[in-house]
């Protein structure tokens, strides 16, 4: 029988192992880790690409309605409006009628540990077709909104031609064809049942709205169902839509140019004073990681030229 000497015998020690076992520990974690990055910043790509492209064809649906919209200027509308008070007429004259270009409503929101003072919903009027809006705070069980402001902004309409008027609520971003601009002049607080005459509100605040959160075209039957431009994108939303003084350029031709701010509804979005961002999952209580990763935002700008008849 063969003797084994076990002075020869080689492996490995248990220090040797351990050590093996905590290197092959450390690489898998480092592994996870890059895959898991890898993975987060490829959701994160993939979101803001779907969003640069949905915000690109909203910035050519409004631009070519404004292009196609009445070239009239809107400051020629105060003398109509506000016939019977001097002040009120100047003061809508003093920025070129943009009551009725453009109203928001502003409200409290609870945005994970924070309630910021930021935009919920508004409306935008080229002259043919209106654009009413509701921010993407009221799309995810995320955010607390302020009673005030509960249920969005809304719309009854009347198609030409038929008898009963339907109330369009829950939109994020509706078209409507409004060749009088009669969304933005309720927005604005005037009195549509008398035109003629009476004292109307006006508030060179384009941020605030008369109370009340209804805008009724059911007096202005109109050819063109409303149509939810972000309908098909189910995660984004519109968070503040604006737009500058308009200019009148030397031929009549109305000048525009707007902005507005595309997002997702989820991962603590906040608007609010100068920044625009997704809150991280720390700073932002209620948002998983997965949230933080399937969010973005963005701003876009357009200049256009109404040259409509």
């Amino acid at each position: 029988m063969r003797r084994v000497d076990l002075k020869t015998r080689k492996g490995f020690t248990m220090v040797e192992l351990s050590l093996s076992i905590a290197f092959i520990a450390v690489l898998s974690i480092i592994v996870v880790v890059v895959i898991a990055n890898a993975v987060s910043a490829y959701h994160k790509g993939l979101t803001l690409n779907q969003l640069n492209t949905a915000g690109m064809d909203v910035v050519e649906e409004m631009r070519t309605t404004v292009q196609s919209s009445p070239a009239r200027s809107a400051a020629r509308e105060c003398a109509g409006v506000y016939s019977d008070s001097v002040t009120a007429k100047q003061n809508c004259e003093k920025d070129s009628g943009l009551s009725f270009i453009y109203r928001e409503r502003y409200a409290k929101v609870q945005v994970g540990n924070s309630s910021p003072n930021v935009p919920v919903f508004g409306v935008f009027c080229t002259g043919a077709y209106s654009y009413l809006w509701n921010a993407g705070y009221y799309f995810s069980d995320d955010y607390k909104m302020d009673e005030n402001v509960s249920g969005g902004i809304k719309l009854k309409f009347l198609k030409a031609g038929e008898d009963s008027v339907v109330t369009y609520e829950n939109f994020k971003l509706l078209k409507v064809q409004d060749e009088n601009r009669l969304a933005c002049r309720i927005a604005a607080g005037v009195n549509l049942s008398s035109l003629s005459g009476g004292s109307y509100w006006y508030n060179s605040n384009h941020s605030s709205m008369p109370s009340g959160n209804m805008i009724d075209l059911s007096s202005q039957p109109a050819d063109e169902e409303p149509m939810d431009l972000l309908e098909g994108d189910n995660n984004l939303a519109i968070y503040h839509l604006s737009t500058a003084l308009p200019a009148e350029g030397e031929a009549g031709n109305m000048l525009y140019a707007a902005s507005f701010v595309l997002g997702t509804v989820q991962g603590g979005v906040n608007v609010s004073g100068g920044g625009n961002y997704c809150a991280t999952p720390e700073d932002y209580a209620n948002a998983s990681i997965e949230n933080f990763d399937y969010c973005a935002i963005n701003k876009f700008n357009f200049a256009a030229q109404a040259t409509g008849g």
